[in-house]
């Protein structure tokens, strides 16, 4: 469930920095979730 919502948040961010901001995240567990989503 979470997944889902941080690719909803990455989608509507339009970059990995702000995503990473607001989902209290690294750069590097964002780039996972992003790597697991495809």
């Amino acid at each position: 469930m979470f997944v889902k919502f941080a690719i909803d948040v990455i989608k509507a961010c339009g970059n990995v920095s702000d995503a990473a901001a607001l989902l209290n995240l690294s750069w590097d567990e964002i780039h996972l979730i992003r790597k697991k989503a495809v």
